[in-house]
């Protein structure tokens, strides 16, 4: 158990470093603020198993450094988030095993690095405001397979806001915007790609669709 509420967790801090976290079946984290690969050159990694739970403010998965946060059949709870702060940084989070996390605010996958965000086994991730590729040297990619869910509780997903946004929902993962009124909009400036990927990448038998609950898919002055 690591309980302090008021205290920052910086998992991988300067160059060089390599940091891990893995925690036991059924522990608990509860910090303020945490950052997996804080500086250029830094590794950081956090892992998750069964039954456990985190909670903090702000979450950052690869601030100048690389970031991986690995979740199986536990839950987390932030207030903001982002994977892939700094230009040349790496964020990868992955949820699985019918895990629970919950974004009370924004998420950004790709700041002006790169982010990925694998959602898959019939876990759900809810979130506030979602931008993939946020700026112009951002990459993001968010990938929903399995049964999984991706609900956004805000009234639009940008793909591609001005950098690059890849969102893919395939084998019964599904993406819900808005209780199913909200909008998907790709490349929402000018310089900003948006993808919007529905389907089974391997089709055949026992491959499941993907499956949309929004109101409208727009685009903006991208591509």
């Amino acid at each position: 158990k690591l309980n302090h509420a008021s205290a920052d967790l910086v998992i991988g801090q300067s160059t060089g470093d390599l940091g891990t976290l893995l925690s036991p079946f059924g522990a608990s984290v509860t910090v303020k603020n945490a950052t997996l690969g804080l500086g250029a050159g830094s590794t950081g990694m956090a892992t998750m198993q069964s039954g456990s739970t985190w909670t903090s403010d702000a979450l950052i998965v690869g601030d100048a450094g690389i970031g991986t946060l690995l979740f199986s059949s536990g839950t987390m709870t932030t207030q903001s988030a982002t994977l892939g702060v700094a230009a040349g940084s790496t964020g990868t989070a992955s949820f699985s095993s019918a895990s629970r996390w919950t974004n009370f605010g924004p998420l950004k996958i790709g700041d002006a690095g790169n982010g990925t965000l694998n959602i898959n086994g019939e876990a759900l991730v809810q979130a506030g405001d979602t931008t993939l590729g946020f700026s112009a040297t951002g990459t993001g990619i968010v990938l929903v397979s399995g049964g999984a869910t991706l609900r956004s509780s805000s009234t639009g997903i940008v793909v591609g806001k001005a950098g690059t946004g890849l969102l893919a929902v395939s084998e019964n993962g599904q993406l819900e915007v808005g209780d199913g009124s909200g909008t998907v909009t790709l490349g929402l400036l000018s310089g900003g790609t948006g993808y919007l990927v529905v389907g089974s990448s391997n089709p055949g038998p026992g491959a499941g669709p993907g499956r949309l609950n929004i109101a409208t898919i727009t685009t903006g002055a991208g591509t």
